[in-house]
Parts: structure tokens; C-alpha cells; sequence
């Protein structure tokens, strides 16, 4: 079977960095995956306006003619897509974002007069606009118009369509929206297996130049700052008495902190490669994820993979992820001095032991995040619907 990944961007982002590990979960039981991105570095697998177009498109702008601009960008970028898909002549389509790219929703609709279609859905976009319920930018006034016209015109597309949620709970959300009519299936996201070969934590905590006098709390996040993942939770975190209590390592764009504490936090910026990305996990006592509100986030199932125990809000798909009290901690209190609480609570207790949350983090990572458990739901899926192309 051949599949053809979609994604706005090959490497950039949580849904990104799912969908690579997708497909190379996929590859490990010989379905062949090409996948298709703005940014590749191969022109057959790449989608985005060339010079001429991009240079016209910037002329119309500055002239003010965005509405040309938008319907002559979409016309290229369905146009290429078309080309993609003749091209590499795919069993079934598999999208995940597309919005970061700014590629229309229609493509979708050109997927499914090829074939049989699913949309892994790491945000609710497809059908909100935006990425969740709330704690979101409200949507683009343009985009609404053109969510109903997609969801209209694929109730008459040639082929299925079918949604993939990572939780439980965005399988929730989608089967209460536009998605309804459509067969919607859980599956989690992997986590390549490297995340769970073990490694000694002080000797992580030494390469990274970390106390070992002090527990060590990291936060990842592409961006630190941003206010959907947490960024002015994590503010106040490190405003408060509580940097006294532990050292703080941060790993992401941004700087969350003020300048008073700067000597308090270890901030390795923007990690690129899985092996030091690994040793940031591995040198960790305990994993914070201050977001209030998310899908299944891959921060939070590769530190689980890595035996670190994680507190986070009690919200989205991170209940799917966290047995309260047994493999980390759920806040019900969506605010920061709930999370200092409980984190101060963490931090000063004298009978607690981190290294049996983790073990216990990682019991359960093997279970939700297997690779090989992926691979086998997805081609299962895939299969049923190829069934269906034949009846």
C-alpha cells in the first residue's frame, strides 16, 4: 500500500513531528510513505508557490488586491497538488495541518475525488477555525465561509472521508461538530522507541551541567511564551518562591522569565536533535506542562517514554496520558497558583518518590505511544478502507 502524508511542514510543530513518526512507524511494516510538505528539500515531495508566483503575489498585495492574491494562491497550490497526486498515484491520502502552510481547505476535496481520505486532527481547525474550544485566537473571519463550503461540497465527494484523533477526547470534540457523519477513529500517537532505552539520570543531569543537589523540572515548548501553551502560567511559576525549591530547565524559543531569576533557570533554547532533546528528559526529576488546554501533546508522551513523571492541567487529552497520584499529576484548578501549589506540595515532601512515578510514566508510555501499536491501528484503518473502495 502507498500513502501520501500531507503536512504543512516536515519537521516544525507538534503535528509535524507526529507525522513523520507516523510514517516512520509505517515504513517499519512496509508501507510506503511519501510525504508531501511546504519546506522539503525534494521537489517531488514538496508544495509551495514558485518565485513567479510568490513575486506576483507581493506585487497584487502591495497594490492592494488581496482577494486576487487569495484565489490566484489557491489556484496554484491546488494546481501543484493535483500534480502531486497524479504524480505519485497514492492508495489513500492521509492529511494532518494544513492551515501553517496556508494551503486551502479544497485540497482535501481534491484528495477525495482520487481516493479514499483521513485527517489526523491535532487541533479542532477543521471545523472550528481555530485550534481548540478555547484558550484559541478566535477564527479568521475568511475561513469559516470556506470550512462550510469544504464540509458541503465533501458530503458529494467520490471517495470517503474519515478523521484520526491522537485522544479520546478530540475524538469527542470532532464527533460533536462537523466531523458527526463521518467514521472518526482514536489513535494515539507514537513515540519512536529510542525515547524508552534507559539512561542514568545523574549522569544526564551532569552532561547538562544541572545540580544534583536540587530536583529538576523541565518545560518544553516550540515557544515558551505562547499564552496556548501555558507561557504566562509558566511566568508566574518562575515569578514565584518556588525557583528556590528546584532548578528550572527550559527547553524552546521564548524567554518565560523574568530577569531577576535568570540565574536560576538553565535555558538550552530551541533543540533540534532527538539525542540531546532525550537527555534533557532523562536528566529531569519532573516534567511541567503549564498549557491549559491541549490535544496529546508529544512533550508530554516522550517524557512518560522516558521514565519522567509530568504534572499538567486536567484538561483536553492529558487525563488519556495521567493517572492522578499513580504516574504523575493532574491540576483541576486551571490557574498558576494551583500549579505552584501542587508543585510546592511536590517539591517539599519528604516521602515522595519520583523514580516510581516515572517507572510507573513509563508502564504506561509503552502501552499508549508503541510504535509498533501505530503503525498497526493505522494500516488496519487504511485496509478498511480500501475494503470499502472495492465494494
Amino acid at each position: 500500500m502507498k500513502i501520501l502524508e500531507v503536512s504543512d511542514f516536515r519537521e516544525t510543530g507538534g503535528s509535524a513531528i507526529a507525522a513523520k513518526r507516523i510514517a516512520s512507524a509505517l515504513e517499519k511494516i512496509n508501507v510506503h510513505c511519501v510525504r508531501i510538505s511546504s519546506d522539503s528539500s525534494i521537489p517531488e515531495e514538496s508544495l509551495f508557490l514558485g518565485k513567479k508566483v510568490s513575486l506576483l503575489r507581493d506585487l497584487m498585495g502591495l497594490a492592494g488586491m488581496s482577494c486576487w492574491t487569495r484565489k490566484m494562491v489557491r489556484k496554484e497550490t491546488l494546481r501543484q497538488f493535483r500534480i502531486l497526486l497524479n504524480r505519485h498515484n497514492p492508495d489513500h491520502v492521509l492529511f494532518h495541518n494544513i492551515h501553517g502552510a496556508h494551503w486551502p481547505i479544497e485540497m482535501v476535496l481534491e484528495a477525495l475525488e482520487y481516493t479514499h481520505t483521513s485527517w489526523t486532527l491535532h487541533d479542532c481547525w477543521s471545523f472550528l477555525g481555530t485550534y481548540y474550544p478555547s484558550h484559541s485566537p478566535n477564527p479568521d473571519r475568511q475561513i469559516l465561509p470556506e470550512i462550510d463550503y469544504f464540509w458541503r461540497k465533501s458530503k458529494k465527494s467520490s471517495h470517503s472521508l474519515s478523521g484520526i484523533t491522537p485522544s479520546a477526547w478530540m475524538n469527542e470534540q470532532a464527533s460533536q461538530s462537523r466531523w458527526r457523519e463521518n467514521m472518526v477513529k482514536t489513535i494515539h500517537n507514537p513515540v519512536p522507541d529510542s525515547y524508552f532505552i534507559e539512561s542514568n539520570k545523574d549522569a544526564s543531569k551532569h552532561v547538562l551541567g544541572l545540580s544534583l543537589d536540587k530536583p529538576i523540572v523541565l518545560c518544553v515548548a516550540g515557544n515558551l511564551d505562547e499564552e496556548r501553551k501555558g507561557g504566562h502560567i509558566l511566568r508566574e511559576i518562575l515569578s514565584s518562591s518556588i525557583i528556590d525549591q528546584a532548578e528550572f530547565l527550559l527547553v524552546g524559543n521564548g524567554e518565560s522569565y523574568p530577569e531577576s531569576v535568570s540565574s536560576k533557570v538553565k535555558k538550552l533554547g530551541f533543540i533540534h536533535d532527538e539525542i540531546t532533546l532525550r537527555l534533557a528528559y532523562h536528566a529531569a526529576d519532573l516534567f511541567l506542562h503549564p498549557a491549559p488546554i491541549d490535544n496529546l501533546p508529544n512533550t508530554v508522551a516522550e517524557s512518560m517514554s522516558c521514565g519522567t513523571p509530568v504534572i499538567a492541567f486536567e484538561t483536553g487529552g492529558l487525563p488519556e496520558m495521567i493517572i492522578d497520584g499513580k504516574n504523575g499529576w493532574l491540576v483541576k484548578e486551571l490557574s498558576a497558583a494551583s500549579m505552584i501549589k501542587h508543585l510546592n506540595a511536590l517539591l517539599k515532601s519528604k516521602d515522595l518518590n519520583l523514580k516510581s512515578y516515572g517507572s510507573e510514566a513509563k508502564v504506561m508510555a509503552k502501552i499508549l505511544f508503541s510504535e509498533s501499536h501505530a503503525a498497526k491501528f493505522y494500516d488496519s484503518h487504511f485496509n478498511r478502507m480500501k475494503e470499502q473502495l472495492k465494494a
